[in-house]
């Protein structure tokens, strides 16, 4: 099956409107490609960004959590002391433990 209309056969060179036809296609194939492209590093410029202010969120965060949690334990413990204290007043180990933790000692 010979594709050519005037039997040269295959060998037959590509009119002018072909190769226009298939530069706008490659054209169009460009453009798409270029399209892509930029999305592709807008997507990677955005998880970079997002990943950045997720690290800084988790230290902040941490570090908030972190203080959050001594100041429940140093609660507890004037809690505890303060009740040790009511049972005992005289208790001069408790009365030293609870000044060296408050910083007093």
């Amino acid at each position: 099956g010979s594709q050519a209309s005037d039997g040269e056969g295959a060998g037959e060179s590509p009119t002018i409107a072909d190769l226009e036809a298939q530069l706008v296609q490659k054209e169009e194939e460009i453009a798409k490609l270029n399209d892509l492209r930029i999305r592709y590093l807008a997507d990677m410029e955005n998880t970079r960004m997002i990943a950045k202010r997720d690290v800084a969120n988790a230290n902040q965060y941490g570090i908030q959590k972190f203080a959050k949690s001594l100041l429940e334990v140093r609660h507890f413990f004037f809690s505890f002391f303060a009740f040790c204290r009511a049972q005992n007043p005289s208790c001069q180990a408790l009365k030293r433990i609870l000044e060296n933790f408050a910083g007093g000692g």
